[in-house]
C-alpha cells in the first residue's frame, strides 16, 4: 500500500466486515512482529467475534507457536479493550484533522485512494508508547486490577444492547401502508412523540453468566470441532431437502 505505515498489510471483503479467513492473514502478520514462542508465550485479547471464536485455522497456529488467545465476555469490551479506551478515540480525531486539512489544501473530497496515506499520518501521531501503557491500565489488564470494575459498570451496555433488539423487532412487525414521497418525509412515527417505557429488567444473579473465554484451550477446542461439525451436517440436510 502506498504511503501505508512501514510493516502495514491490507485485505478487504465486499461486505466490508472483517471473515475469517481476513483473520487468519492478521494473526500471522501478528506473530510475524511478536515472534511468539511456548518458552515465550504472548496473550492475545480479543472481543467475541466470531472471526476469532469459530476459528480452527488460527487457535491450531496458536496453540503451536504459544500465543494464548482470551475472548472478552459480551457486553463489556467498551471498558476492557485496550484499543477502544485509549487508541481509537486519539486516532478518530487526528484522522478527522487529516481530512480537513487535505480538502483545505487539495480543494476536494477524499476518495479511498487518498485514506491509506491520511491514516498513516494520524496513525503516526497515535502509535506512543504512553497511549498503549494507558489502554491496558485503564482496563486493568496491566497492572492486573481486579476491583477494577463492578457488575454495575456493565449493566446499561446490557440493557441498551436488550432495547436495541426489541425496537428492531417491533418495526419489522409494525408495516407502513404504501404512501408517497412526500408523505413519507413528513410522517411522524409514534415512536417519536412518545417512545414506549422501557422495561429494565432485574439482574439476576442465578443461572449462567457470561465469562472470559480462553480459546487455545484444549476443551474449548473440541467443543467447537464439535460445533462446526454439527453445523455443516445441518447445513448438508438442509441442502438435501431443498433439491
Amino acid at each position: 500500500m502506498k504511503h501505508a505505515p512501514p510493516g502495514s498489510d491490507s485485505a478487504c471483503h465486499i461486505s466490508g466486515w472483517i471473515q475469517i479467513p481476513i483473520f487468519t492473514m492478521w494473526f500471522d502478520h501478528f506473530m510475524l512482529f511478536t515472534h511468539p514462542s511456548k518458552e515465550n508465550p504472548v496473550l492475545l485479547i480479543l472481543d467475541g467475534h466470531y472471526s476469532h471464536t469459530r476459528n480452527i485455522e488460527v487457535l491450531d497456529k496458536a496453540r503451536e507457536k504459544g500465543v494464548i488467545i482470551l475472548s472478552l465476555p459480551p457486553h463489556c469490551t467498551h471498558k476492557m479493550q485496550p484499543l477502544d479506551k485509549s487508541f481509537m478515540g486519539p486516532l478518530k480525531t487526528y484522522y478527522n484533522e487529516e481530512i480537513r486539512r487535505f480538502r483545505r489544501e487539495e480543494g476536494r473530497k477524499v476518495t479511498q485512494f487518498d485514506v491509506v496515506e491520511l491514516l498513516a499520518k494520524a496513525y503516526l501521531k497515535v502509535q506512543t508508547a504512553q497511549i498503549a501503557i494507558n489502554g491496558f491500565k485503564c482496563t486493568g489488564i496491566y497492572l492486573f486490577d481486579k476491583n477494577k470494575f463492578q457488575e454495575s459498570d456493565f449493566i446499561h451496555e446490557k440493557h441498551q444492547a436488550e432495547d436495541a433488539q426489541i425496537r428492531d423487532e417491533s418495526d419489522l412487525e409494525e408495516p407502513i401502508a404504501s404512501t408517497s414521497k412526500t408523505a413519507m418525509q413528513h410522517l411522524i412515527t409514534p415512536w417519536e412523540i412518545s417512545p414506549p417505557p422501557k422495561l429494565m429488567q432485574k439482574t439476576s444473579l442465578r443461572g449462567k453468566r457470561s465469562e472470559a473465554t480462553i480459546l487455545t484451550t484444549s476443551p474449548y477446542k473440541a467443543a467447537l470441532e464439535i460445533s462446526i461439525k454439527n453445523a455443516e451436517n445441518r447445513k448438508k440436510k438442509k441442502s438435501v431437502s431443498g433439491q
